[in-house]
């Protein structure tokens, strides 16, 4: 009988912890220029409060605020810092119309399994982003990565959550704050990167999906430059095609 070699698995170990500058956010460090804006840095701020994650893992889009790859990232690491992500690549798609399908679980520190395995899943058609197809592996890990940590932590997430507001509710008297908090009790529903596309967003929706995508990609100086050829296609403001720029710029003059 022969013996069958075991089968090989890719383990991704954890990454020493690191200033959290997440492009998504950058809203956050300029002046709000309407009240509109100013809405939403609050939303964002209260949101990580409640969350108790920087307020750059949280993105708002349509008025609501939704928890992000780098907020989930946090609160696996409030958890335990020793898990990490365990993948099986099922298909890695080839070119911009291939569908990418990954398996991922978290793994303990000896490399044991704390939960199954869950689907990650990206093809064009379920990319917001017209003008960053072809990154479809990419996004089906971060989506496999989200699904994993909400899969293992997701009920704590939310109870802990629904805790903090419950007791800011009680403190808070004027009722913007109180409806600011109950914005924030969807928060941790769905990840910012499971929103499905839509057929028209507005300017400063792909501004921040822009600056999404290009921080999933930030290691890989391949797939910045090719975003950096697309940027100039962007229906967005000429500024805000140059401050992409300038963010793919940065990432790839950064030495590994």
């Amino acid at each position: 009988m022969t013996n069958k070699a075991p089968k090989k698995r890719a383990i991704v170990k954890a990454k020493p912890k690191s200033n959290l500058i997440f492009a998504g956010a950058l809203f956050l460090f300029t002046q709000p220029k309407n009240p509109k804006e100013q809405m939403e840095r609050k939303l964002v701020l209260l949101s990580a409060e409640v969350l108790k994650v920087s307020p750059f893992g949280v993105n708002i889009l349509g008025g609501q605020p939704y928890v992000n790859n780098t907020g989930l990232k946090q609160k696996k690491e409030q958890y335990c810092k020793t898990d990490r992500f365990e993948f099986e690549w099922v298909h890695i798609a080839k070119d911009d119309d291939e569908k990418a399908i990954v398996k991922c679980r978290i793994v303990d520190a000896k490399d044991k399994p704390k939960m199954p395995f869950v689907i990650g899943e990206c093809s064009s058609k379920t990319m917001s982003m017209r003008t960053l197809h072809g990154y479809q592996n990419h996004l089906a890990q971060t989506r496999a990565e989200n699904r994993a940590i909400k899969h293992l932590h997701g009920i704590r997430m939310h109870e802990e959550m629904l805790s903090e507001i419950g007791k800011r509710l009680t403190k808070s008297g004027d009722e913007e704050s109180k409806k600011l908090l109950g914005q924030t009790a969807g928060v941790t529903q769905t990840s910012h990167e499971e929103m499905p596309p839509t057929e028209k967003m507005n300017e400063d929706t792909l501004f921040i999906m822009a600056q999404d995508r290009i921080e999933e990609i930030k290691g890989d100086k391949i797939a910045l430059r090719e975003a950096l050829k697309k940027v100039d296609s962007m229906t967005i403001a000429a500024h805000k095609r140059q401050m992409l720029k300038e963010i793919i710029n940065g990432h790839l003059r950064q030495k590994k």
